[in-house]
């Protein structure tokens, strides 16, 4: 049935030119070639020009509405010269759906963003707003004509009720039918799909149809073409190679959806993503690879692309788009990264070895996981099924055909191989003293931990790990390890250095005499007992022994944290606790877990049990009912990621152990934005209420106005994600969970900080919604006008304030919900009630704006923690490299030595510059409520156990050292003297990494992740460097059947295959291949075109590089990232006639082209076929 929108515009259609329209269906028009896709700036923040808030509503001016009298609002909202808002949140990196972006949050890899392009940008978002307002071409059904509305006929029909346009639709019904028969050339009959298990197509037997050429559909293709140019996305193909005769016959009819047969379609379909030249198109190809004919009979494929899909004509479409390029092909988007495509009436069955082939139009895209795996097909009444060559996570059906460009993995892994570990202990204590590696004692059986009260704990601790006995009294005087609290000191260094943070009670010193064969373990508080005998533990080897030694610390920062996202993908308590286990080792003590988002909730809340029935399952429920449409390549079913929540008793379980490592649990349940999940959980809730006709009970947990009617596309791609901020039962299931999570905590480590998360709230949402029109009018504020959506903000935040501070939590969010978005104005900080508010600052460094923020908020009062992308979010990538796991906004990379090299201080150098004082309580001391830093692991990509911790280590032990140790050279004011001392410092911690730590982790059964080795030729001899010293290179010459150790004087002649070895020999890296420059071609050089505009070229700057040709070594400080230092390095050594060559030369075939996008010179520009270069 024609739904009643498509029956309104039908009858505006001109009759009499339908079969020439219809005759060239195939073509599109061309403004869809016109589709500038956004930059993402964040996977969880990017610039989204199709967001309902960045289009100003007419009725809304300020002109025809007055402001809100803010003296009427001092009751509960701060003056409005203090906290504004322009209808806009800041998202993760800045701006997310601001219709400006403040270009100095950007990286300084991106060499075009040194400066401020502000006017640039609102210009370039103003022009695509004029140019798609009014671009969405309706489409009729399956197949027929498009018909674009005029601005008259837009505004008409947004202008009446649902009930009076289908009323007004419903009468032109019988004009239609009478016209239908003009407006389709193809028998009726023949055209109508199937909703009752009967064939849905009836063709003559003796007809023969082509399977999806150019002439497939309803009409054969025009002897002359109409003068119109055809853009790429229009064009069709059918697959080279496997063409079936021209003349099949075809089928009778199709056949019945049955399980069978959707089973067989799942097992016979080959899905083809092919992401083009620019990026920003992809081609994809269904494939029959059966013996039997994919017909289309009410199937739908279902997936996920995080970058996005034809945005510029789904946003606002809802029930779905036709392409144009291909009519038998509905594209609709749910919400988020999920997407179907089903058959139109236009659907010829694919006949076996075919494909159908189709174009579209998506975001930058250039990681295989931008796209999730277990696509599946599904139909109405049957059992979804995953789409068998998608089912497993190696993304092999994924095809990125963007040139290459040249990482210089040799370069980057220029690392001193000292062939050990030279320092004693990571992190690096603050002072060692007497350390005598001749002298060490041994540590057996008849060893005992004694420890004094209160001690009882951390005595356990280390008689389990050293399986020993432990006694509260000493028993003898010698083979005890003595563990006692008192106030430790350092001696004063010669020039007066640091000395040890008294006040801290993590401070600690460690006396191993081994004369005496006594070890004393002295700390401020138990946590200092408890990270001696960490340091304990790192010095012991394999033998049991220890050296003489006496080191005295204490920790840089309080805060040493990690964020774990839990609710994009589920990690099970096991994975959790095995993860605390590791944080301990490397002394870090704050665990902030990610409980909530948009994909799901985590944690059981008993009497809403909806919470994780509905929001902790993912599954295929367009509905959403009875689980979380999927997402994030979860698959139709609940077997996977997707699905999991944490019981009470698991929750209490994490918390029993993380407080016996010292490590404070802080649950963040995202409000009010990122609340989709939730959402939908308490619909199910009222539905089921309401049903047992307990309708007062139905609306007590609510989250959403059902008569709400705004529009907001969010920047992860939701539409109704953000919980109402009006309804006063949002704030009494915020209420009921905080006191279920006091409940769990209250033995065992008493909540001390509730993080709500704040961040990224669409600025559409709540402008159409009749109870926050009631709310304004108590309030006494405008409705609809500028200001409604920053006083609402307002509203939420001192109601949130003060239901924490009755409870006595301090109360934490992400950096942005303090700021006002236009004039970056700062929250006063008495707006709380909160004894503490934290705000955790996510925005990139390099940005003198941003920096300033970090002061800003500190000088303020509020309690900062430091989590910025472009270092420590641990969900991007270690090296720019298209088969490198993660997402790439903030920065193309990563790695361990980018981590090490992270300074801290350096975000905050203005601190001291701009105090915030007052007459009666002085000025703050802004520095002192800097807590410390924060690494993320943001969960989109990550899907099992092995990704997460492979996303983590090595290089969170980099970001441990930054957090424990502040080094010397960190204040080295001359650039090259700071440079050296850091390059020697980093050697030495690579090879404790090499030669030790990862050893460590191998007995902890960690699965941490290794990058491919460096790699060239110096006349026939392979040369080869690891990520990391001490690593093994393994060759294989023989396409992996057989592998050998790279040695010394290991000469190859033919292509070679190269990856690298773990300690204990279970893990390896992704294998590269590798040619001798003998089988070298040179092809012409090719010169890429600059970007349009700067927003292009920061996507180039931030993905061109993701391939395994990557960039130069850029991984110093922040200042040293820009995209100048990200391109081809190609360097020739004339005295020793090295050859240079890249160690990933293959790629599917394909030619692999090294640009320079700073002066695209022919020496830079060289190509190389078929192979890339590797650079010393």
């Amino acid at each position: 049935m024609i739904k009643p929108r498509y029956k309104y515009l039908v009858s505006i259609m001109v009759l009499n030119k339908i079969a020439l329209i219809l005759t060239s269906s195939f073509f599109t028009d061309s403004d869809s070639t016109n589709f500038k896709f956004q930059v993402l700036e964040s996977e969880k923040s990017y610039e989204n020009p199709y967001s309902e808030e960045t289009e100003e509503n007419p009725v809304l001016s300020i002109d025809k509405i007055p402001l809100p009298d803010q003296k009427e609002n001092e009751n509960f909202l701060t003056d409005d010269e203090d906290y504004k808002d322009d209808n806009e949140d800041d998202d993760k990196n800045g701006d997310g759906n601001d219709s400006q972006i403040d270009d100095d949050q950007r990286t300084e890899e991106n060499e075009y963003y040194e400066g401020d392009n502000h006017k640039e940008i609102k210009e370039e978002q103003q022009q695509i707003t004029e140019e798609k307002e009014f671009e969405d071409t309706a489409t009729i059904s399956y197949g027929t004509p498009q018909i674009k509305l005029t601005p008259q006929e837009e505004v008409e029909g947004e202008g009446e009720g649902v009930e009076e346009r289908e009323e007004k639709e419903e009468g032109k019904e019988k004009k239609e039918n009478e016209n239908k028969e003009h407006t389709t050339s193809v028998p009726h009959n023949t055209q109508k799909m199937n909703l009752s298990g009967k064939p849905s197509f009836s063709l003559d037997q003796n007809v023969t149809i082509p399977s999806h050429s150019l002439t497939v559909g309803n009409f054969s293709q025009p002897t002359k073409k109409p003068s119109i140019n055809i853009p790429l996305n229009a064009e069709t193909a059918t697959t080279e190679g496997d063409k079936p005769p021209e003349d099949k016959p075809a089928f009778v009819a199709a056949e019945p959806i049955t399980q069978e047969v959707l089973d067989r379609i799942a097992e016979d379909m080959e899905v083809r993503f092919e992401v083009l030249e620019d990026i920003r198109k992809a081609k994809v190809a269904l494939r029959n690879q059966g013996m039997k004919a994919i017909d289309g009979n009410r199937w739908s494929v279902h997936f996920c692309l995080t970058t996005g899909m034809e945005h510029a004509h789904l946003v606002r479409r809802p029930e779905g788009y036709v392409l144009p390029n291909q009519t038998s092909i509905k594209l609709t988007h749910f919400n988020g990264c999920a997407y179907k495509l089903e058959p139109t009436k236009d659907f010829k069955p694919i006949l076996p070895g075919n494909s159908l082939e189709f174009w579209v139009n998506i975001g930058p895209t250039i990681a295989r996981s931008d796209l999730g795996p277990r696509w599946y097909v599904a139909a109405e009444g049957l059992q979804p099924r995953v789409i068998s060559n998608t089912a497993d996570e190696s993304l092999d059906f994924v095809f990125l055909s963007k040139r290459k460009r040249s990482w210089d993995r040799f370069g980057h892994n220029d690392v001193e191989d000292l062939g050990t570990a030279p320092l004693l202990v990571i992190p690096t204590p603050l002072e060692i003293l007497g350390l005598n590696v001749s002298r060490k004692i041994h540590i057996d059986s008849e060893w005992v931990v004694v420890g004094e009260l209160g001690l009882e704990n951390e005595a356990k601790f280390v008689a389990d790990k050293l399986q020993l006995q432990k006694f509260l009294s000493q028993t003898n005087d010698r083979r005890v390890i003595k563990l006692r609290l008192d106030e430790t000191q350092l001696e004063t260094t010669k020039d007066g250095g640091t000395k040890l943070n008294q006040s801290s009670s993590e401070a600690y010193q460690l006396t191993v005499d081994a004369t005496e064969e006594l070890i004393t373990i002295t700390g401020t508080g138990n946590a200092g007992v408890f990270y001696g005998i960490q340091t304990l533990l790192a010095l012991m080897d394999d033998q049991g022994l220890v050296p003489q030694v006496s080191i005295r610390d204490s920790p840089r920062f309080p805060y040493r944290g990690l964020m774990v996202d839990v609710a994009r993908n589920f990690q099970s308590k096991q994975e959790i606790i095995k993860l605390l286990d590791v944080m301990a080792m490397y002394k870090m003590n704050k665990l902030h877990f990610h409980l909530s988002d948009n994909e799901g909730w985590r944690l059981e809340i008993p009497g809403i049990e909806e919470l994780t029935l509905v929001g902790g399952k993912r599954c295929y429920d367009e509905t959403e009912k009875t689980c979380i449409l999927s997402q994030l390549g979860s698959g139709p079913d609940t077997t996977t990621s997707g699905t999991g929540h944490y019981s009470t008793e698991d929750y209490r379980e994490i918390l029993r152990h993380a407080t016996q490592l010292h490590i404070q649990v802080i649950p963040e349940f995202d409000f009010p934005g990122h609340s989709h999940a939730a959402i939908k959980s308490m619909i199910s809730r009222h539905d089921r209420l309401l049903h047992e006709g307990k309708e007062k009970d139905a609306t007590m947990y609510l989250l959403n106005d059902f008569r709400d009617e705004s529009r907001y596309f969010s920047v992860q791609a939701f539409t109704d994600e953000t919980a109402s901020v009006c309804l006063n039962s949002t704030y009494d299931l915020m209420e009921y969970v905080l006191h279920m999570i006091i409940t769990l905590h209250s033995d065992i480590q008493p909540l001390t900080v509730f993080h709500f998360g704040g961040d990224e709230v669409p600025g559409g949402a709540w402008q159409k919604s009749p109870e926050c029109e009631k709310l304004a009018k108590i309030l006494n504020i405008g409705y609809r006008t500028p200001q409604t959506h920053k006083l609402l903000k307002a509203y939420f935040l001192k109601r949130i304030s003060n239901i924490t501070a009755k409870m006595g939590i301090n109360l934490a969010g992400w950096g942005d919900y303090l700021f006002e978005h236009t004039t970056r104005t700062v929250l006063p900080r008495e707006f709380f009630l909160n004894k503490e508010v934290y705000s955790f600052a996510w925005s990139t460094t390099g940005a003198s704006r941003n920096n300033h923020e970090v002061s800003l908020m500190a000088n303020h009062g509020y309690k900062v923690v430091l989590s910025n992308p472009d270092y420590i979010y641990l969900d991007h990538p270690y090296e720019p490299n298209q088969d490198e796991r993660g997402k790439y906004w903030a920065t193309p990379y990563s790695d361990t030595r980018k981590i090490f090299n992270y300074m801290p201080d350096s975000l905050y150098e203005d601190i001291d510059q701009i105090k915030n004082c007052t007459n009666l309580k002085g000025c703050v001391d802004g520095r002192r409520n800097v807590l410390g830093v924060e690494a993320a692991v943001w969960g989109e990509t990550i899907r099992t156990p092995d990704h997460m911790f492979h996303m983590l280590f090595p290089r969170l032990l980099a970001l441990a050292e930054r957090a424990w140790h502040k080094a010397p050279w960190e204040t080295i004011g001359d650039r090259k003297a700071q440079d050296r001392e850091r390059t020697g410092d980093w050697v030495k911690f690579a090879n404790s990494l090499g030669y030790r730590e990862l050893g460590r982790l191998d007995k902890m059964n960690v699965k941490y992740h290794l990058t491919p080795p460096g790699a060239r030729f110096v006349d026939k001899k392979l040369e080869v460097r690891a990520m990391l010293p001490g690593l093994r290179v393994e060759y294989s010459t023989d396409d992996g059947v057989t592998w050998n150790d790279v040695a010394l004087e290991t000469e190859v002649d033919r292509r070679v295959k190269l990856r690298t070895r773990s300690p204990d020999n279970k893990t390896v890296s992704r294998e590269i291949e590798f040619e001798p420059p003998t089988l070298t071609t040179k092809v012409e050089t090719v010169i890429k075109p600059r970007p349009e505009s700067k927003r292009d070229q920061e996507t180039e700057n931030n993905h061109i590089n993701v391939n395994d040709n990557d960039t130069s070594d850029s991984d110093n400080d922040e200042s040293n990232n820009s995209s100048k230092d990200i391109g081809d390095i190609r360097e020739k050594d004339s005295d020793n006639e090295k050859a240079n060559l890249n160690t990933d030369s293959i790629d599917n075939g394909k030619d692999n082209h090294n640009n320079n996008d700073d002066n695209n010179s022919d020496d830079n520009d060289q190509k190389d076929e078929g192979k890339e270069t590797q650079n010393t």
